[in-house]
């Protein structure tokens, strides 16, 4: 079993959020799940792509959710850096051996899993209470 799981606390409020972070935790611990197998797959080099491909379709939900609060510009660089941040994981990956992969896998899988538990908690949790509001 993954040790990436949702958690209630990790939700905004928003049922369309709530699914989708919820997709991500999935896809995160099917990541978890194939890291962790003895022997290789041919799932662990696309597994990283298509979590990528679902975080920008996620972001974009949700900034569009987000467009006339007065910290979307901040929540939107946040977003942009991640993403940044990432692509340069997966340059990496990409060009790399099969055993640096699975390396590389743990990487992304412990930062992609860590930033966005901050950032739901820290950030989309207040952005969204904030929204709610009006």
């Amino acid at each position: 079993m993954s040790y990436i799981q949702w958690r209630e606390d990790l939700q905004v409020g928003i049922t369309a959020i709530d699914e989708q972070h919820q997709q991500l935790f999935a896809k995160f611990s099917r990541l978890d799940e194939v890291i962790e197998q003895e022997k290789e797959t041919n799932e662990l080099p696309v597994i990283p792509d298509k979590l990528v491909a679902y975080l920008k379709e996620h972001f974009s939900c949700e900034e569009s959710l987000l467009k006339g609060h007065p910290k979307w510009p901040e929540h939107h660089n946040q977003h942009w850096q991640f993403t940044e941040h990432v692509l340069k994981f997966l340059w990496a990956f990409k060009g790399a051996t099969a055993s640096e992969q699975r390396r590389l896998a743990h990487e992304i899988r412990n930062f992609l899993y860590q930033w966005l538990q901050q950032h739901i908690i820290h950030t989309d949790r207040q952005y969204f209470k904030d929204i709610a509001k009006e």
